[in-house]
Parts: C-alpha cells; sequence; structure tokens
C-alpha cells in the first residue's frame, strides 16, 4: 500500500510541476501551432500544384509524341531507312524504304535488308502498300514484284501474291511465269 501511496504523490507533484500555463502563454502556443500547421498546409498546397504541373506537363508530351509519331516526325522520317525483322500487331504501320513511305497493313510481318540497288523488302505474312514513287521491289517467296512508276498493294498467300495495282504497273516475275514477267496494271474503269 505504501508503494500506491509513493506512486500517487509522485503524480500530484508532477502535475503541479506541469500545470497550465498562463493565457499568454497559451495564446503564443496557439499562434505558433497554426502558423506551423499553416505553412505545413501551404507546402501541402505546392507539392500538390506541382505534381499536378508535372502530370500535364508530362501528359502533354505524351500526346505530342504519339502524333509526332503517327504522323512520321517520329520513326518514319524520310532519311531514316528501316533495317531487319519488322512486325506489325492490329495497327497497320507506315515506314521509310528506299526513300518512300511503305504502309504495312496490320499483322503484317516483313524483312528489309540491302540488294545491289538499295533496299530490298521481303514480304513474309500480310500486306504492304507502296507508293507511286517508289521503285522497291517486293520479294515473296519465290516471286518479286518490281514496281514501274506504280503504287501498288501486295499480299502474301500461299501460292502466287495477290498484287492490286492502283495507277502505274507492275512486273511481276517467278517460277511457271515468263523469263521477263509479266506486266499488271490497274483494272480497267
Amino acid at each position: 500500500m505504501k508503494d500506491v501511496q509513493e506512486r500517487s504523490q509522485s503524480m500530484a507533484a508532477y502535475a503541479n510541476s506541469h500545470a497550465e500555463p498562463d493565457p499568454e502563454t497559451s495564446a503564443r502556443l496557439r499562434e505558433r501551432l497554426q502558423g506551423a500547421m499553416t505553412a505545413h498546409g501551404h507546402r501541402r498546397g505546392r507539392a500538390r500544384a506541382w505534381l499536378q504541373g508535372v502530370l500535364v506537363t508530362t501528359a502533354v508530351f505524351a500526346a505530342l509524341a504519339g502524333i509526332a509519331w503517327r504522323v512520321g516526325w517520329i520513326g518514319g522520317t524520310p532519311g531514316t531507312e528501316h533495317r531487319g525483322v519488322i512486325a506489325t500487331d492490329a495497327d497497320a504501320q507506315e515506314l521509310v524504304l528506299g526513300g518512300a513511305r511503305v504502309r504495312l497493313s496490320a499483322h503484317t510481318l516483313v524483312r528489309v535488308g540491302d540488294s545491289g540497288g538499295g533496299a530490298e523488302l521481303e514480304l513474309v505474312d500480310g500486306e504492304v502498300e507502296l507508293p507511286a514513287a517508289s521503285s522497291l521491289p517486293v520479294r515473296t517467296g519465290a516471286y518479286v514484284v518490281v514496281p514501274v512508276g506504280a503504287r501498288f498493294t501486295v499480299r502474301r498467300t500461299p501460292a502466287v501474291p495477290l498484287v492490286t495495282v492502283h495507277e502505274g504497273h507492275v512486273v511481276l516475275r517467278g517460277p511457271d511465269l515468263p523469263d521477263d514477267g509479266v506486266t499488271l496494271a490497274p483494272p480497267l474503269p
């Protein structure tokens, strides 16, 4: 019991030494606390504003990069030649080959390399469309489509490639065809 009384007296002495501050001290402490809280709130506000600015800037740059890519300023600028294996997914893609923009349809696989006269395009699967300004031959298996000022589309099939000439004409060379190939033109209107 004596132990409980000693603790009780010790607690009472502590409470008396830490009594309620006078009103002036309380007001000063309250002002300091409010100032600290206000400064903390301003810092949070500035941090939130900074973070929002960073997010908006990132979104704007991502949108501009997407537009630049779609337009061809990124990853398709003239003078940038692609080499190697290129595959498209569910979206079509344009790239620069032989100085001309080549359109690869969705789910297309091509192999781009060098031949003696410049770039060479091998259509492994899918479909490609070349502009009229292109002189780029397209190889599909044993067949080669050589453009002669033509805008055309080539689709890989198990047998002979399906060639659609939009303007100009092309020469199709391959097995079971004459040595100088077969000239294809657009359908008559």
